[in-house]
């Protein structure tokens, strides 16, 4: 007589795997979907490059992403509002009141020293990019 445990046990292995992939999705799914959308509610999609030009003056890069409505976006240092990117220095770009890809603006800041710089959405409070530098006086001192 054959033995009838083997049958069993041929069920049991697939049961034990639908299950396992089930607790490991339901774990997974939270920290994954949390990020799903999360990016395209509020503030731009841009790619900003922050630096210093001259080690004075900050300088802003769209290097992609979409344009970005230069009024309702403001540069940040160190927690304090300077401009909006429609009232910076220098804009390099054709000022159609859209930031757009290869555009940049330069805005000769106060501050000295080592700085927080963020370019932030007015509407949302949405920080689209941010980088710490260090600016400099004009003399170099």
């Amino acid at each position: 007589m054959p033995h009838t445990d083997a049958k069993g046990q041929s069920t049991v292995a697939p049961i034990l795997l639908v299950g396992l992939v089930m607790v490991v999705g339901s774990l997974s799914a939270p920290v994954f979907l949390d990020h799903v959308g999360q990016s395209s509610v509020g503030g731009p999609l841009a790619d900003l490059e922050i630096e210093t030009g001259n080690g004075k003056d900050i300088v802003i890069n769209h290097r992609g992403g979409e344009p970005i409505n230069t009024e309702s976006v403001k540069i940040v240092v160190d927690d304090s509002t300077l401009t909006t990117l429609s009232d910076a220095d220098t804009f390099d770009g054709n000022q159609n009141g859209r930031f757009s890809l290869g555009e940049s603006v330069t805005h000769t800041a106060d501050d000295e020293g080592v700085v927080k710089v963020a370019v932030v959405d007015k509407d949302t409070g949405k920080t689209v990019a941010h980088r710490t530098i260090m600016l400099s006086s004009i003399s170099g001192n």
